[in-house]
């Protein structure tokens, strides 16, 4: 034994490691407290430490097994080896030249959120493994991507910026979004711009984008524009940004305009493609205040502006299983009558048309074709609200009938499954199960069977109806479902039906004149509380527009006899379907119910449930109606109750450009109004140029002359009224004398007339505003920039830059003249604005 004791020893076993202990743990403390304690990736090094001790060994393996103190001294210190500071790496001393590349400004980063390993591994001329695999160096990589973390997200020089006259939170000059799933990295303009102007830029362009799909090109044009900006040469627009001083509009937009005159002429890279987006961007940015507003001339393009088919209003609605022949008879002799060519367009056949059918059936119409059409458009639109209104109403019943039941039901729908899941493991053909299913499903009990149903459904599935063939119960639910009437009947208490669904777009539609793409692409929290009482407001998103915000504030009371408002039905439609869904909080506003899960409305289906919702309506069933025929009604009828102006209908639709309005509006009607308007343009300016003789030797009698005098009236400013008392100013009502004339350069009966005596008049008002703008520029320049400066404008142009030549110009000096006759007068006085 002491012999065989002596070889182990000799060999490395037996009780040499237990002898070697106090040696070994002083060894582990000295490395300890030197910082080079053998650690590999987080853990004690073993055969580092036995080396020491049994060097020229190849494997340790054994010596662990046999001593089991030596195996509890190493795990006491694999704790200690979790502190990543101690290391015995060779590769410890890169350690300061990591630390001098990692506080290096020129530090690459990944997407300029992550470090780059592999640049670091590059330039300390090691593999990547080995930063990760070094616990010293992977710390000091870690600490410094926790300070870029913490950086990130948030802006150092300031809390927050006003974007759009509110305060954004800065979110530094390389945000994040994660909409985007990307960074945006203005980092590249604190060396022209300074830091606070990088954050700023980044700050704004993150809320001007919001959430907008494809942004990358309107961040590489924003970013390019900058950059050419500070390397304009002359240029104090750069300078001035940083600074936060107002920068000067007019050197802004020349350098704006110049960009894109450089980039059409391809001396910087771009398509006009990538030039409209950059433009669109600037502008953007412009109006949410980051620099001064500008607006790009874009290139005419006709084809943009001609609508080849515009989409038809409930006025243009064709009959269905109408008589034709009569119709077109009928049509061509009203076309006829009113000096209408058929050939003209579709929407005059279509016009004439409907027409012809309304007045087969009624006599009430107005011969005015304009007048008949708006009466038309606002009568179909409430009669489609109606029968909107009436499935809408319905279903309300239906659902609150559904919750009375459910409060009336015996058991908690939970504890009710439960129970039938327990009984159904014993087998569903035993006698436990037949008499369980039998007192809470009694056929003898209807009303209370269905009640229980209901509460098991509404408590279990969220409202949803399992499928027979899809659920492990289904025959259990085939039973209960024909016992009640069928799914669809049971369905009905609990989710509402596609039809109803699509009547509450409808009535959305009608009260807001959006497109079904806008309803159909709601949010679950589109609908919001307004500032104004009793409304609310609702947002949709129009894809087409690049995901543009509409917004549509809805009154909660309907005036309409026999119409349920668009708010009301919106609000009780969103609480019935809450408890449907959860679980599907990611899904458009408007589902309904099927077999199986919630269902998204297509724009199929609501085409087809708007055929349905007019054939329940006596005066739209012989009507062929669509949704998309909502939206161009609800702007022609807004058109024509403000035939004056286009800015009514053109706020209702939120289109940016007033071409866009006029594709709607631009139809028969409103294009029969406008041809009165020329005519009765051209004979008052007959009358104006022609006195009672002249107008006496064109073969009109003078009785006409003294009418149409009567009609155009002067106003004191050099301009003329054609109608007084038409009310088109908006405070002041039809049959009143309009005396705002203070307005009338907005105003659709404005008139100019090129004679003596009203350009005298311009001459005398042009020199009483020079005078009056000192003072009025102190005392009032609200009401001076609103009111009395466009007037300076049009008196400049007009006497300035139109009467210089010909005629005109010799109109003008005998004005001239007048004017001066009449200042020479002790009774002269100069008028005052107000």
């Amino acid at each position: 034994m002491v012999r065989f004791d002596r070889l182990l020893k000799d060999r490395g076993h037996g009780r040499l490691w237990t002898e070697r202990l106090p040696a070994i743990r002083a060894y582990l403390d000295r490395c300890r407290e030197s910082g080079t304690l053998p650690v590999w990736n987080g853990t004690l090094n073993r055969n580092a430490v036995l080396r020491v001790f049994a060097p020229g060994r190849k494997g340790y393996g054994t010596i662990l097994l046999e001593n089991p103190a030596l195996k509890a001294l190493l795990d006491e210190y694999d704790v200690i080896g979790g502190d990543e500071r101690c290391s015995a790496s060779k590769h410890d001393a890169l350690a300061g030249k990591l630390k001098e590349l990692l506080e290096d400004d020129a530090l690459e980063l990944v997407q300029a959120r992550r470090i780059n390993q592999n640049a670091l591994a590059r330039r300390l001329g090691v593999r990547n493994l080995v930063l990760r695999s070094t616990p010293r160096l992977a710390a000091l990589i870690r600490e410094k991507q926790e300070q870029i973390d913490a950086l990130r997200g948030r802006g150092l020089t300031a809390r927050a910026f006003s974007v759009h006259g509110a305060d954004c939170i800065n979110v530094g000059a390389t945000p994040y979004s994660k909409a985007h799933g990307g960074v945006f990295d203005f980092s590249g303009l604190i060396g022209e711009y300074g830091r606070a102007f990088a954050e700023r830029v980044a700050t704004t362009f993150v809320a001007v984008v919001g959430n907008q799909v494809a942004v990358r090109a309107e961040y590489r044009r924003l970013l390019d524009f900058l950059i050419w900006l500070a390397a304009l040469p002359e240029s104090t627009v750069a300078r001035s940004m940083p600074s936060g001083q107002p920068v000067d509009r007019r050197k802004f937009v020349r350098a704006a305009l110049l960009y894109q005159q450089q980039v059409v002429h391809g001396e910087i890279g771009g398509d006009r493609k990538a030039l409209a987006v950059g433009c669109g961007i600037i502008e953007k940015c412009g109006e949410a205040g980051l620099f001064p507003r500008v607006h790009f001339p874009r290139r005419a393009d006709r084809r943009r502006h001609r609508v080849k088919n515009p989409r038809p209003s409930l006025a243009e609605a064709p009959v269905v299983d109408a008589d034709a022949r009569k119709i077109l008879e009928a049509a061509d002799a009203a076309s006829k009558y009113r000096d209408l060519a058929l050939g003209a367009g579709k929407d005059v056949i279509a016009f004439a048309q409907t027409l012809a059918f309304e007045r087969t059936q009624r006599a009430d119409l107005p011969e005015s074709l304009p007048d008949a059409i708006r009466i038309l458009c606002d009568e179909r639109l409430v009669e489609l609200r109606r029968a909107a209104s009436a499935i809408v109403e319905a279903w309300r019943e239906t659902y609150q009938q559904g919750c009375a039941l459910i409060a009336e039901a015996e058991y908690d729908g939970l504890h009710l499954f439960e129970m039938l899941e327990k009984e159904r493991g014993h087998g569903v053909f035993t006698m436990r199960w037949r008499r369980l299913v039998e007192s809470v499903f009694p056929r003898s009990e209807p009303r209370r069977a269905l009640a229980n149903l209901l509460a098991l459904i509404a408590a279990k599935f969220h409202g949803i109806c399992p499928h027979p063939e899809r659920d492990p119960w289904g025959s259990f639910w085939s039973v209960r479902y024909r016992d009640a009437g069928g799914v669809k009947a049971v369905r009905a208490y609990l989710c509402p039906p596609r039809l109803v669904v699509s009547a509450v777009v409808c009535l959305y539609l009608c009260e807001s004149g959006v497109n079904s793409g806008v309803a159909l692409g709601m949010k679950v929290n589109a609908i919001r509380p307004s500032r104004r009482p009793r409304h609310i407001i609702v947002t949709g998103r129009k894809g087409r527009a690049r995901n543009r915000a509409i917004y549509s504030e809805l009154p909660l009371r309907s005036t309409a006899e026999g119409c349920t408002s668009a708010a009301e039905a919106l609000q009780f439609y969103a609480d019935a379907v809450r408890p449907l869904r959860i679980g599907h909080e990611d899904m458009p506003l408007f589902v309904h119910g099927g077999a199986g899960p919630l269902r998204v409305l297509s724009n199929s289906g609501l085409g087809r449930d708007f055929s349905a919702i007019a054939a329940t309506s006596e005066r739209l069933a012989s009507l062929r109606i669509w949704p998309a025929m909502v939206r161009p009604t609800v702007l022609l009828s807004m058109q024509l109750h403000h035939p004056e102006s286009l800015e009514a209908a053109q706020m209702l639709a939120q289109h940016r450009s007033d071409t866009t309005t006029m594709g709607y509006v631009a139809r028969l009607p409103y294009r029969m109004i406008l041809d009165q308007r020329m005519r009765r343009y051209a004979e008052t300016l007959e009358v104006l140029v022609a006195d009672p003789d002249t107008w006496e030797q064109m073969g009109r009698p003078a009785a006409g002359w003294r009418e149409a005098m009567d009609r155009a009236r002067r106003t004191g400013l050099g301009v003329w009224c054609r109608d007084p008392e038409a009310g088109a100013q908006p405070d002041v009502p039809r049959g009143t004398a309009c005396h705002a004339v203070d307005r009338c350069l907005g105003c659709a009966k404005v008139l100019v007339a090129a004679d003596e005596e009203s350009v005298a008049d311009m001459i005398v008002w042009s020199k009483a505003l020079e005078d009056a703008e000192p003072a009025w520029l102190d005392a009032n320049p609200e009401r001076w920039a609103e009111h009395w400066v466009p007037w300076r404008a049009f008196f400049e142009v007009v006497l300035n830059e139109k009467m210089t030549r010909g005629v005109l110009a010799a109109i003008k000096k005998r004005a001239v003249d007048r004017v001066a006759a009449r200042m020479a007068s002790p009774d002269f006085q100069a008028p005052q604005p107000w």
